[in-house]
């Protein structure tokens, strides 16, 4: 009987952000002057480029200067303040969300968002700014090609800020919601071959079950059943179209009881039975 850890990708565990979606909403660039200053918050999440100039960002307390081929994540509902340094400085701005499930803000439980420097990300911005100039002459196929560009960019990124936060970081007492989001996903990560209960994932973090059921669809957006659910129909998803494994294979993999009961689940999210996918 082939196990979950088998299936693994050099025995590495999967990250929950694996799992999620990027839709990529807009794409600009805009030329500021030396008057330019705003303050505000977003409601999705933004990417901004600095093709040229330069610029001055507070976010979170934190004061950053941002040059040529720098990037910065911002995050939703968190203010921030901005204005140029030099007299003109050109910027590109990217609205996206990150999804799984019903939920559109899944970086949420993660610290990433601040100064990326352009050194950590050099391929991919190249790969990302020759996507967007062939969006702009309106190329066939462009966007297409710009949201594959996106979607390494931001796996790059992500990336990058992984290696930048220790783990004191990534749990640091004044994160301590998102802290503990965070370890309930790794916990659902490592756990993604076995019957994990809404009961188990409370005990993790300390939580009553009726508590931890309201906390954890206040951070992600939908119950912790049917985000694990979601996520164990995505790795079902792959296995099948690897077509190397039965579906009582994988059935067992996803830590369900029989075939019959994984073949219900996941008919319930596709709307076809899994031996059609095989």
């Amino acid at each position: 009987m082939v196990k979950g850890k088998h299936m693994e990708d050099n025995g590495a565990r999967e990250s929950i952000i694996s799992y999620m979606d990027i839709t990529l909403k807009s794409c600009h660039d805009s030329m500021k002057d030396s008057s330019w200053y705003e303050v505000n918050t977003k409601t999705d999440y933004d990417l901004w480029i600095v093709l040229d100039g330069e610029i001055k960002m507070i976010y979170s307390d934190k004061e950053y200067h941002l040059y040529k081929n720098d990037v910065f994540l911002l995050y939703p509902e968190c203010l921030y303040e901005a204005f140029s340094v030099t007299p003109v400085c050109h910027l590109a701005f990217v609205h996206f969300d990150a999804i799984i499930g019903n939920s559109r803000r899944v970086l949420d439980a993660f610290p990433f968002s601040g100064l990326i420097p352009s050194e950590h990300i050099k391929r991919e911005l190249s790969f990302f700014l020759d996507g967007y100039r062939s969006f702009k002459e309106k190329k066939t196929l462009s966007f297409l090609y710009l949201k594959g560009c996106f979607t390494m960019l931001l796996a790059s990124i992500i990336r990058s800020q992984y290696a930048e936060h220790s783990e004191t970081d990534m749990h640091d007492p004044k994160r301590q919601s998102a802290a503990r989001i965070h370890t309930v996903l790794d916990y659902i990560s490592t756990h993604i071959d076995q019957s994990v209960s809404v009961r188990d994932l409370a005990a993790v973090v300390g939580m009553s079950e009726k508590y931890f059921i309201s906390f954890f669809k206040d951070a992600v957006g939908i119950t912790p059943a049917s985000f694990m659910l979601q996520l164990r129909m995505k790795k079902a998803r792959e296995f099948l179209y690897e077509d190397k494994y039965s579906i009582k294979e994988i059935a067992d993999c996803l830590g369900y009881e029989d075939q019959y009961t994984f073949s219900k689940a996941f008919k319930k999210i596709y709307g076809v039975a899994p031996s059609k996918i095989v």
